[in-house]
């Protein structure tokens, strides 16, 4: 069954001289023990007594709404707010049938839950699918060779020319005139015979050289029978799935059901094939036949990709499908149109945008200037998105639509750059991703935005979080870090920045500056118009100057007593119209979850096989339960004979097996994933994809995660 969560506070109610109320709320109660009542009086704030100093109408299990008396006047400027019970839950509120208990909501629960998420993300990782692809159909064609060569008319003999002497005899030249003649005529009827013979042997060559132009031209016929054959064979060949109902359709028909995959228009994965034509006719004919893309495995290059509607997107998986940009813009964009069902539904999955070139942007939503426009029930999951300039992925709605906005859901993603929404509207989900880089998390909203949702985000970016005009966000278990001697490097004043924002809830979030680089000036900074919001339940370092501040003029907020600081809380609040920080708000928690300080140690690096001759590692970590928190910083400055795996002690043993991941930072930035088997003390760092040692003189590595522990 549901049990209440979300906090619940009134407006700041200040009051005139003799003013009891009634004050109304709009949200349940369901008890009116679980109300608290604050007063400042001239200064000095008092917790309102039930029945003594108030009465409370319309508590209980089906309560809608309530309203508050007050059982003395008020004086003049008295200024009072309304606080309901957050995460309250009472046994004797249960029947039988309706009980709950402690585990059921112990936070280390839920915390390994979200490891176990974990782990089967990296499961699924490890399973491909082997789409069918038929074989292809050839035929050689028939070559004829050695027809012969065209017979020749022979020469005329050669008649000698008979020359005798005239002053030997009158009989002799007689006789020899004679036998001239005689020859003359027999070389006269060798040269006819010859003729004749090579205008026969002409005429045969003539019709030998028909006779092969007729072959070759029935091969040529017989070659494309044979192929016109086969297609109608495998249009012919029936399917049928198993199962009771099935029904028997073509081979052919069933294929072409499937997604279009960008190798049938002639895309090729061996990085360095330009495939930018062959990517576009893939899109349109996917746009045209409402079909899903596929990219299978390989590194496709282009110059750039547009979708104009929301087809599915879909790849083997984000290490594997790569789309490899080689220009200096946008790599992939996306602009649907300004309505209709083309700009709903879309998925992207598995696959990776990186770039050779100086590209800028990784992914782009880019809403049209049209009041109309907008970017709906979108799914972006497993993307990864890497090595852009400017950042790696922006929901643009810039173009002067304020009518536009974003509902979807963003998860398990990879942005090495920052991530931007840039009057995004409406409701995203936000969960799971990791974010680095310098560039920030950047999000705006245009009038009326509202239910943003961060949920166990790891936000390593320098350029921290920057919030500005989202109404109803809610940021809850994210770890917001800067590693070492990386310098703060954001816009805002605070490493978490909320500007014109209200109703935000930030509970149960690190936010952190770690090392020797420059802090920002606070941890949180609110300004603006900022109206209740509730910050509980979070783990802060101090910023330059303090852990919270606030700009000039800024709204009410609510500071909860159960945030835990680096050093004694230090809030430069002073310009706030109303902040009420809170040292001691007992909730009625069924279970407490147990943890220690966030604690350092120096990890022993070592190597599975050989010695490394000089490296260094430092270890952060939080225990909370059963659930160990961890960030990992190796540097190798001389590797020596170093091989094998990269080893980090750690102070805790693992429960179960898991894996993370992490990148190099200082030569490479290649991606690397850590193992630890059960009962480990250490993690195993490899070289993504290929399993090779990754350590080498100058290299150093980031990694992070959570995991069960014994």
């Amino acid at each position: 069954m549901a049990l209440p969560f979300s906090t619940r506070i009134s407006p700041i109610y200040t009051l005139t001289a003799g003013q009891v109320g009634p004050f109304t709320q709009g949200w349940p109660l369901y008890a009116a023990a679980d109300l608290r009542v604050l007063r400042l009086r001239a200064g000095v704030k008092a917790v309102l007594v039930l029945d003594a100093d108030y009465s409370v109408t319309g508590a209980g299990s089906a309560s809608t709404g309530f309203s508050l008396l007050l059982l003395a006047g008020a004086l003049e400027g008295d200024k009072l707010i309304m606080i309901g019970a957050r995460n309250v839950a009472r046994i004797t509120t249960y029947t039988a049938e309706r009980s709950v208990t402690p585990t059921f909501l112990n936070l280390d629960q839920n915390m390994t839950f979200a490891q176990l998420q974990e782990i089967q993300r990296e499961v699924e990782r490890a399973f491909k699918t082997s789409l069918f692809d038929p074989d292809a159909f050839d035929m050689e064609g028939l070559r004829l060779t050695n027809v012969g060569a065209a017979v020749n008319p022979s020469d005329a003999v050669n008649l000698g020319q008979i020359q005798t002497s005239l002053d030997d005899a009158t009989a002799a030249a007689t006789a020899l005139a004679e036998a001239a003649r005689d020859d003359a005529q027999d070389a006269k009827t060798a040269a006819l015979a010859a003729e004749a013979t090579a205008i026969a042997a002409a005429g045969a060559a003539s019709g030998a050289q028909s006779a092969a132009d007729t072959a070759k031209n029935d091969a040529v016929t017989a070659k494309n029978d044979a192929q016109a054959a086969a297609a109608t064979a495998v249009a012919a060949s029936s399917f049928q799935q198993s199962g009771t109902g099935a029904i028997s359709r073509s081979v052919q028909n069933y294929l072409r059901e499937n997604a279009l995959r960008i190798t049938d228009f002639g895309a090729i994965g061996d990085d360095s094939t330009d495939n930018t034509a062959a990517i576009a006719a893939a899109v349109l004919a996917a746009e045209t036949q409402g079909k899903s893309l596929y990219i299978p495995e390989g590194i496709f290059r282009h110059a750039g990709i547009v979708v104009s509607k929301c087809i599915p997107i879909l790849g083997a998986n984000d290490y594997q499908s790569i789309l490899r940009y080689t220009g200096n813009g946008t790599a992939v964009k996306i602009a649907p149109p300004s309505n209709g069902l083309a700009n709903r539904g879309q998925l992207l999955q598995d696959f990776g945008i990186d770039h050779t070139g100086s590209g800028l942007i990784g992914l782009q939503v880019q809403l049209p200037a049209s009041a109309s426009g907008f970017y709906t029930t979108f799914r972006w999951h497993r993307v990864r998105v890497t090595d852009f300039a400017t950042r790696s992925a922006w929901l643009d709605n810039s173009v002067n639509n304020t009518d536009g906005f974003f509902i979807g859901q963003i998860e398990k993603c990879f942005f090495d750059n920052g991530f931007a929404g840039t009057n995004i509207g409406d409701s995203i989900k936000f969960e799971d991703n990791r974010i680095g880089g310098t560039a920030p998390l950047q999000l705006s909203g245009v009038s009326g935005a509202r239910a943003f949702k961060a949920t166990n985000n790891n936000i390593t970016t320098s350029g921290g979080v920057q919030i500005s005009g989202l109404h109803g966000s809610r940021w809850d278990i994210n770890q917001i870090e800067i590693f070492n001697t990386v310098n703060y490097s954001g816009a805002g004043l605070g490493q978490v920045t909320f500007n014109n924002c209200s109703e935000t809830t930030f509970v149960r979030n690190t936010v952190s500056k770690i090392g020797t680089g420059t802090k920002p000036t606070y941890a949180i900074l609110i300004d603006g118009s900022f109206d209740n919001a509730f910050i509980d339940e979070c783990e802060l370092d101090k910023g330059s100057v303090a852990h919270i501040g606030s700009g000039a003029g800024t709204g009410s907020f609510f500071i909860g007593a159960k945030n835990s600081y680096d050093v004694a809380a230090v809030f430069d609040i002073s310009g706030a119209v109303n902040a009420i920080v809170e040292a001691s708000f007992n909730r009625n928690y069924l279970t407490a979850w147990t943890s220690i300080a966030r604690s350092s140690a120096a990890g022993t690096i070592g190597a599975t096989s050989g010695s490394i001759t000089s490296a260094a590692g430092t270890l952060r970590y939080k225990i909370i339960g059963k659930t160990a928190f961890f960030s990992v910083d190796v540097t190798v400055t001389t590797n020596g004979t170093g091989a094998g795996a990269l080893t980090v002690a750690l102070p805790f043993t693992i429960a179960s097996a898991c894996a993370f991941i992490g990148k190099e930072v200082a030569v490479s930035g290649f991606p690397v994933y850590s193992t630890a088997g059960p009962s480990s003390t250490s993690l195993f760092l490899f070289k993504l994809l290929d399993n090779t040692y990754p350590g080498a003189n100058g290299r150093q590595f980031y990694v992070s995660g959570s995991c069960e522990i014994q």
